[in-house]
């Protein structure tokens, strides 16, 4: 049993999902930016800014507004940015989930998934 209940604990550490990662509660979308540098490293970054509330910024998450980042150059971060631009253009809140990393920019959470407010 004992055996048992450590295995339950180890695999449970495998699949874990991070704890620390930032979400903003619904809000209205600011300040969408195509980088001017992204063009040049190939990085095709977006940020953005909701005034909707943040929890669980993670400590890479350092840049004034709170921003949020898309990588457009995958087929997920171009489904994010269409989601995103429609709901600016519709004037929609938003709901933004981060996946606990800065791998896009150095300042700005990669967004993990964004939903829009019917």
């Amino acid at each position: 049993m004992k055996k048992l209940f450590l295995l339950l604990i180890a695999l449970s550490a495998c699949f874990s999902l991070p704890v620390q990662a930032g979400s903003a509660d619904w809000g209205s979308i600011a300040f969408p930016l195509a980088h001017p540098n992204a063009a040049l490293d190939g990085n095709g970054a977006i940020f953005f800014r909701t005034d909707g509330t943040r929890t669980g910024i993670p400590a890479c998450a350092t840049s004034t507004f709170g921003q949020w980042a898309i990588n457009t150059t995958t087929s997920l971060g171009r489904a994010q940015l269409t989601i995103l631009m429609t709901a600016y253009a519709l004037g929609k809140r938003v709901r933004v989930s981060g996946n606990d990393l800065c791998s896009i920019w150095i300042d700005r959470e990669d967004v993990l998934w964004i939903q829009i407010d019917n």
